[in-house]
């Protein structure tokens, strides 16, 4: 197995960035740190993209997400209302971090990620897969939250709402074959 140490801590964006430029793989699978996902769910999802018909499988883990506190659902459920349009059809929870794409659909999102989008970045792909009309699927994973999150509720969630603006201005002008 290859593998690649970053020079610096580049967060959870510049992660996706530098994995996205230096793995070569046919299927890119993205896991959140927090060994929270089952590898059975992850084996599913790299099988779905080789079948080929998806270019993208996200999971979602609010339908099967134990003890998680009731804050974290509330924001959940505030996120996926603010990110509704943001996403592809079929696609309402951009947060969960299990994600699986093909390289091909990699390339095509690489140049517009940018490392100043920090944990919104799933947000990010998302929408850029939308705007490629790339072919999305969400599918409900296992998760146990875990305890030790370094997630800080109100500030990440401020600066989330700052980043679907972002999102949203800068990505607004990809277009394909000359359709916005």
């Amino acid at each position: 197995a290859n593998t690649h140490q970053l020079v610096m801590n580049t967060r959870k964006a510049g992660t996706y960035i530098e994995g996205i430029k230096t793995i070569r793989a046919d299927v890119l699978l993205f896991v959140d740190a927090d060994d929270s996902f089952r590898i059975e769910d992850m084996g599913k999802m790299i099988n779905i993209v080789r079948e080929g018909y998806y270019e993208l499988v996200v999971g979602t883990k609010d339908l099967t997400a134990e003890n998680r506190p009731p804050v974290r659902k509330l924001m959940s459920f505030v996120k996926r209302q603010l990110t509704k349009t943001l996403l592809p059809q079929g696609v309402y929870d951009s947060q969960t971090g299990l994600k699986a794409m093909n390289a091909i659909s990699a390339r095509y999102i690489l140049p517009h990620l940018n490392v100043s989008t920090g944990l919104a970045i799933d947000l990010e792909i998302l929408n850029i897969a939308k705007k490629y009309r790339l072919r999305t699927l969400q599918i409900p994973v296992e998760c146990i939250d875990q305890e030790g999150s370094h997630i800080d509720i109100v500030k990440d969630s401020i600066s989330f709402i700052k980043n679907i603006v972002k999102i949203h201005r800068r990505n607004k002008d990809i277009r394909v074959n000359g359709k916005k």
